[in-house]
């Protein structure tokens, strides 16, 4: 035995050596790699990146950019592997972005923000043809006003994360001041199969500070396709051939003004300067038609959306070809399905299509006994979902149920408009059920949404295309029929926000004591429901409609073969109740933006996941800080503060020349009841009544005193997801009125 066993213990000190060298080999070659590139990059002969003088006029802002790159070369090589217990051709991608910035720093905020830069320096996918290694290099000067260069040293690079497959890195740039210049560059080398999608490239063509220079330079081997599509007056590229009949693309931009408007209520691609191109592997072979792929060294520019609806629905045709769908029910579900299918003609299609869609999303997200991974399991209400994907699948299910359905395709109420797409990924999808349905679409947005739910970001999208895609076996696009359908925008009300307050003074003056209930509705019930909602409580709320008897718990100690996970579940389920904790003390401190003391007795009181009971109702009691200050005998309270954290538009942002894209129609409603401490009177109320009211939206508070409390009826809303600019006046008139109530107060004096 001793003999058997010793080669193996030979071999293993022999890998164990071989892996160091290894290492100390890749360690060696990414340092002379960094030192290459840097070498190389720096000598570029680009005279913005010399430029040191900044107009006048550009010193308010907190920073200038004086010149952006984006350098971008791809090209493939082919390759001998080891595949399949063979040796077999392939064809690699190699490709290096580069993005280089000099940026000059104008004050304290922009110091910090360049003060420390995090990277992920290493990421190695691998699988059966799916090879992908990036590698990232950075390099760092800082110029000083008098002209001095400082080169940040490579050899201070920190990995916070060192791992085989990823390394994470960060660097510090010390003595930063204001004035001076930094000129970095990330340079990112990709080497993969050319099965792995290159990611699509987002150039901006504008910022909230200047550019005063701005380029773009593609060059892309023959073996690739490139569409693009510049967007709302964004230069055009320029291309032409290079060396080995390359595609060269080129575009310059100087002097951009600063767009401050540009991160508020906007939407890029349709409203800012900028640019899209894909890159894409070319195919001219027998599956090009029904992959509706591109010709290698095609160039393409501005393509009609049909293009990119043919992509999709040729995703279809090919699922459906590869596989016939079979829907395998657990027991839970499929016995309740029985008992839909005996019952169904006793119902509308209305009612059918909601049990059929509460069936469906038990049995893809919450019946879970074959289940392995208990981090999934517990972090399972925060999944995010494949929207496209998820509703195919329920689509394809509601057929299989006989219930006629068709998909339809928008584009997001933000996103590039319908004819200016440039990518499938662009076209989002939900489906729309036939047959006297009130309320046809559904989306499904996440784990806990209901059916009837339409997204918001679907809501009034331009030239919304319905597409027939048939029978489950249907693979022919060319019979797929398409009209189009006008989607609906939801009112204020849909989406609100209600707080109802019993607030009073602490035992400790010093800190208010609020009891809390919140409900959300509408799309503002999507987020919370993810951070505050348990998947076991989840889990047990639903069995119950599907008549199951037994926990998940118990379930799986049923099982000889998941006795033990169960145990382990059963303890990670305890400890995520004990972690909720902090998760309303976070969704508590992010409403109010006030320091919270304590909180207690919190608990969803309805998780807001049937159209029957469709509010996310959650309550706690609080006690919160910073309210209240003493005044001699009196006390004043920042009653305005209840209302939480307010929008403030200032400076530059309120001379608005763009439309105004807001995510949805909203409304926010506070019921405060304040008790009155015994022995004192309230000061101030009557300047706690304000309304602010006009097509736009309004802003309203309503104050009493009952003598044993202050009653205060607070109403903000948002009429609308879109105004024109003309409107923007109506809309800060009742921003600025529910910012200037948040300063509210009222002084509790004490009588005699």
């Amino acid at each position: 035995m001793m003999i058997r066993y010793a080669p193996v213990f030979l071999l293993f000190c022999l890998c164990a050596t071989i892996q160091t060298a290894i290492a100390q080999t890749d360690a060696d070659k990414y340092h002379e790699a960094a030192e290459s590139l840097r070498k190389e990059i720096w000598a570029w002969d680009r005279p913005e990146f010399t430029r040191r003088a900044v107009p006048d006029e550009y010193a308010k802002y907190s920073k200038v950019i004086l010149a952006r790159r984006l350098d971008v070369s791809a090209d493939s090589k082919k390759k001998i592997a080891f595949r399949a217990l063979s040796l077999a051709a392939y064809r690699e991608l190699a490709l290096m972005e580069v993005l280089r910035e000099s940026v000059k720093l104008n004050d304290q905020s922009a110091v910090s923000e360049y003060s420390e830069i995090s990277y992920t320096q290493l990421e190695r996918k691998g699988g059966f043809l799916m090879d992908r290694t990036t590698v990232v290099y950075l390099g760092i000067k800082v110029i000083k006003p008098n002209g001095e260069v400082k080169e940040i040293n490579a050899d201070d690079i920190v990995l916070t994360k060192d791992q085989k497959k990823k390394k994470e890195a960060k660097i510090a740039v010390p003595d930063l001041q204001a004035g001076d210049i930094v000129d970095y560059f990330i340079a990112k080398q990709t080497n993969m199969s050319q099965l792995e999608a290159i990611p699509p490239y987002l150039f901006l063509f504008y910022d909230e500070v200047p550019v005063m220079h701005c380029s773009m330079h593609f060059e892309v081997g023959k073996k690739y396709a490139v569409e693009y599509r510049s967007y709302n007056g964004a230069p055009e590229f320029k291309t032409s051939k290079g060396e080995d009949n390359d595609n060269v693309l080129d575009i310059v931009k100087e002097n951009i003004p600063a767009v401050e408007e540009s991160s508020l209520w906007t939407a890029p691609f349709r409203q800012l300067p900028l640019v899209r191109l894909n890159i894409l592997l070319g195919n001219k072979g027998i599956l090009a038609s029904r992959l509706n792929a591109r010709k290698p060294g095609e160039l393409y520019k501005n393509q009609e959306s049909e293009e990119y609806l043919e992509d999709k629905l040729r995703r279809i045709a090919n699922r459906r070809s590869m596989t016939r769908l079979v829907f395998d029910m657990g027991k839970t579900s499929g016995e309740y399905l029985k008992q839909v299918r005996k019952n169904r003609n006793k119902m509308s299609t209305d009612s059918l299509a909601r049990e059929l869609f509460y069936i469906f999303r038990f049995d893809t997200f919450l019946d879970q006994t074959t289940a392995k991974d208990i981090r999934k399991l517990v972090e399972m209400p925060a999944l995010e979902l494949d929207e496209s994907l998820v509703t195919f699948f329920l689509g394809e299910f509601l057929k299989a149920e006989e219930v006629d359905n068709y998909m339809v395709y928008a584009t997001l109420n933000k996103g590039p408009r319908m004819k200016e797409i440039l990518s499938s990924d662009d076209l989002n999808s939900i489906i729309m059920v036939r047959g006297g349905v009130a309320s046809p679409f559904y989306g499904f947005g996440s784990i806990f949404t209901n059916p009837s739910y339409l997204p918001y970001y679907f809501e009034g999208a331009d030239g919304a295309l319905i597409v027939n895609t048939r029978g489950p076996r249907e693979t022919n696009i060319n019979k797929f029929e398409k009209s189009s359908v006008k989607v609906p925008v939801s009112k204020s009300h849909e989406n609100g926000r209600i707080e109802q307050m019993e607030v009073s003074l602490s035992s400790d003056p010093s800190l208010l004591e609020i009891k809390r209930k919140s409900v959300l509705r509408g799309h503002y019930k999507s987020d919370e429901q993810q951070r505050l909602i348990l998947f076991e409580d989840y889990y047990n709320a639903e069995r119950k409609y599907f008549n199951d008897p037994k926990t998940l718990i118990e379930k799986l100690s049923d099982g000889r073969k998941t006795k033990k996970f169960a145990e382990e579940l059963e303890s990670a389920f305890a400890e995520a109740r004990t972690k909720n904790k902090e998760s309303f003390l976070e969704e508590a401190r992010s409403f109010f933006s006030e320091e919270i003391k304590e909180i207690k007795n919190y608990k969803v009181d309805n998780m807001g996941v049937r159209h029957t009971n469709p509010d996310l109702v959650y309550s706690s009691e609080i006690k919160m800080d910073g309210l209240v200050k003493k005044a001699g005998s009196s006390y004043i309270i920042d009653i305005g503060k209840l209302q939480g954290g307010q929008l403030s538009i200032e400076g530059d942002q309120r001379k608005r020349k763009l439309d105004v894209y807001a995510p949805f129609p909203r409304s926010l409603e506070y019921d405060i009841r304040f008790a009155i401490p015994q022995g004192y009177a309230v000061e101030g109320l009557d300047a706690l009544n304000k309304r602010v009211e006009n097509a736009a939206g309004s802003f309203i508070c309503e104050a009493t005193n009952t003598g044993q409390s202050i009653i205060l009826k607070v109403r903000k809303s948002y009429n609308h997801a879109f105004e024109p600019v003309a409107n923007w006046e109506n809309m800060l008139a009742f921003i600025d009125a529910a910012k200037e109530w948040s300063n509210a107060r009222i002084v509790l004096k004490k009588n005699g």
